[in-house]
């Protein structure tokens, strides 16, 4: 894995949770950004649930990209989101959020799409559903 080269127009992205400092999504998440060449960054904040409100809310004032949680703050980020899917309703939890002009909507296949044509040149109108999860 080549280093990263963190600009001062590198967006954020990010892990909530508690413990975090095992997890391999960081890598998984870089590496990703440098083969698809997007000048974002994955980093893990090590949130618990009784924190993860003022969490949000720094990271909203941030501006940051997107991030997902690990459980219990999935539940917690529910509450939060700005934009809930029927799918999230059902659930009654969230895993990923993306930022779309600073409101927190949860990343379903839809908004992703929406989201990486935003940031890349990237065709995804042949892309099956499945190819993004």
């Amino acid at each position: 894995m080549e280093n990263i080269n963190i600009t001062g127009s590198t967006k954020l992205t990010g892990l909530l949770g508690s413990p975090v400092a095992h997890s391999k999504s960081p890598a998984m998440h870089n590496e990703s950004f440098r083969l698809l060449g997007l000048d974002y960054v994955y980093l893990c904040f090590d949130v618990d649930e009784n924190n993860m409100e003022s969490a949000v809310e720094g990271l909203r004032t941030l501006g940051v990209a997107g991030f997902n949680c690990t459980m219990p703050d999935k539940i917690k980020m529910w509450e939060l989101c700005d934009d809930l899917s029927l799918a999230a309703n059902l659930i009654g939890a969230v895993n990923t959020v993306v930022n779309v002009d600073g409101k927190f909507d949860i990343a379903d296949v839809v908004t992703l799409q929406k989201w990486l044509l935003a940031v890349s040149d990237i065709e995804l109108a042949n892309w099956e559903a499945a190819d993004l999860c």
